[in-house]
């Protein structure tokens, strides 16, 4: 019974989650972003020191090794649950022990997430990060609407 509902849980997650953020992963590589002009509006927006732009530098570098080989994996792992779920006759320990990798990555992606949130924390003023935060919704929120 457990593995049924590890199942169909992650047959959920896949379906209505992670299919449209792999999706929208995809368009977004299309799309040209402008990471300098990016930098240089939210070092005006927040005003920020030479000092603070220098630590955010490293971290988005430090980020640029980390996420890829998360996402990377992750998409893997999706891949290969389809691929074994889609068999005639598929094995229930290969699905769960997929969905424990799949689990695992999330858990590791969304440890990421806060951690930076935290380093982002440390080098910003809190009125910095207040506006940081305010800027990021909204770019979320116009992504969404496209």
């Amino acid at each position: 019974m457990r593995n049924l509902k590890i199942l169909i849980y992650s047959f959920l997650f896949i379906v209505v989650f992670m299919q449209p953020v792999l999706a929208a992963g995809e368009q977004n590589k299309n799309k040209q972003f402008d990471k300098v002009k990016f930098f240089e509006k939210l070092s005006n927006d927040l005003n920020l020191t030479d000092e603070q732009k220098s630590k955010i530098q490293a971290l988005e570098a430090e980020q640029k090794e980390t996420v890829p080989n998360i996402i990377r994996t992750l998409k893997q792992k999706y891949n290969d649950l389809t691929a074994e779920l889609t068999k005639e006759k598929y094995n229930i320990d290969t699905v769960n022990k997929i969905t424990e990798d799949i689990l695992s990555l999330e858990n590791k992606a969304s440890s990421n997430r806060i951690n930076t949130k935290i380093k982002m924390r440390n080098i910003l003023s809190a009125e910095q990060f207040k506006k940081l935060e305010e800027n990021m919704h909204q770019i979320h929120k116009k992504k969404s609407i496209n």
